[in-house]
């Protein structure tokens, strides 16, 4: 099975089923977005904000700089 992955920012790998966190905005706003894998291609889930969910490659021409969150979504409650 061939798994797609890419790295981030600093250079660990991301797969299905990681989860990546991002800023964007003055004042930042934090996302913490699960990732899965769709026709080929790694997409982040942001449900809570626009867009509904965005392709990793493309997501660095938005926000700049995102990161493979040691974070599970279920201990997540407030990233400051």
């Amino acid at each position: 099975m061939n798994t797609k992955r890419m790295k981030d920012d600093d250079g660990e790998w991301v797969k299905d089923g990681d989860m990546i966190v991002f800023a964007y905005g003055i004042p930042p706003v934090y996302v913490y977005a699960p990732v899965v894998a769709r026709g080929g291609s790694l997409f982040a889930l942001t449900p809570d904000h626009t867009p509904r969910e965005c392709n990793l490659r493309s997501l660095r021409t938005y926000v700049g700089s995102w990161y493979k969150s040691t974070k599970h979504l279920t201990t997540i409650t407030n990233p400051l």
